[in-house]
């Protein structure tokens, strides 16, 4: 049995793959965010850099900058979490539709073809 919605499982596939991009890039902002506030807090003041960036312009000091850099994190995570769902999402939907159209095909007493997936 051939595989079927092949677009549905590349976009599935394209969702996964950006949630672990998201959570990588959020941790990796978290640590910048400390290494930024460690730095900044030696300063006394914000540095010019981020001046203009939302979140990380507060990062003053190691434990403004740990705050942020929870904040951050728990941000990315979100996100991980919302993104991999909708992957996941799409290929249960694969998954119900497969399954649906073989338990027809045995209602109808067709012979069963093995599928790919197993």
């Amino acid at each position: 049995m051939d595989k079927r919605f092949r677009a549905l499982r590349i976009i599935a596939l394209f969702y996964q793959v950006l949630a672990w991009i998201t959570l990588v890039g959020g941790v990796l902002a978290g640590v910048f965010a400390v290494i930024l506030g460690a730095i900044s807090g030696r300063e006394g003041a914000a540095s010019p850099l981020v001046a203009q960036i939302p979140l990380l312009n507060r990062a003053v000091g190691l434990v403004g900058g740990i705050v942020v850099a929870l904040t951050i994190v728990l941000g990315g995570v979100i996100q991980f979490v919302l993104l991999y769902a909708l992957g996941e999402a799409i290929h249960l939907g694969l998954a119900i539709e497969r399954n649906t159209r073989e338990t027809a095909q045995y209602i109808r007493g067709e012979p069963a073809v093995a599928s790919p997936d197993k």
